[in-house]
């Protein structure tokens, strides 16, 4: 019930081959104080298609498609859009510390 965003550390200089040399997880909530515990998920969730909205690109990031094989409605959500306007949302508003566990 509780979302938690993980951190992973990558230094390809030091480690080499894409391991991760440090990580470290934190609850949605203590990143964003707003949101509460049991509907963080939901507020980001309608944060996220709002801001789409007010920018115009809500129909180009979610569209609904016909399968041609089972003939059945699909939702297709262009990742880079949507976290565009997370990006967009969170990038300059949010700081906060976070040490990483060193593997």
């Amino acid at each position: 019930k509780t979302a938690r965003l993980v951190f992973t550390l990558f230094d390809e200089d030091v480690v080499g081959g894409g391991q991760s040399i440090g990580s470290a997880h934190r609850k949605l909530v203590d990143i964003l104080p707003g949101a509460k515990s049991n509907d963080a998920v939901s507020m980001l969730k309608s944060q996220v298609i709002d801001q789409l909205k007010q920018s115009g690109k809500l129909q180009e990031a979610i569209t609904i498609q016909t399968n041609p094989e089972t003939g059945e409605e699909e939702t297709i959500v262009d990742q880079d859009i949507v976290m565009q306007a997370v990006n967009d949302m969170y990038s300059s508003s949010t700081k906060t510390d976070i040490k990483m566990t060193s593997k």
